[in-house]
């Protein structure tokens, strides 16, 4: 616009020297509106991701559970596992 010359010289060096001063509370009007929405979506996020896990460990205990094949030792890494996924769970 000011090469358009519909905003004067002077007025850009007035703008430009002029002291700026934010006001936050324009900026910040709808803020805890917007953040709650997204903690919102965040939590139903994790809720379902933390679901699916907690879903593919049953089937992998189940699956080994009915394996004739079994071991021992390998059913004791089974719980090993399972108790290792409910700690990073919580």
């Amino acid at each position: 616009m000011h090469d358009l010359d519909l905003i004067s010289t002077e007025t850009i060096i007035q703008m430009r020297d002029r002291p700026k001063v934010v006001v936050w509370a324009k900026r910040m009007k709808d803020a805890g509106k917007k953040a709650a929405v997204s903690r919102a979506k965040t939590l139903t996020k994790r809720k379902w991701h933390l679901a699916g896990i907690k879903a593919a460990q049953t089937r992998k205990e189940n699956t080994l559970k009915h394996s004739v094949y079994l071991t021992p030792s390998e059913k004791e890494s089974l719980r090993q596992d399972k108790q290792d996924s409910l700690k990073r769970l919580q």
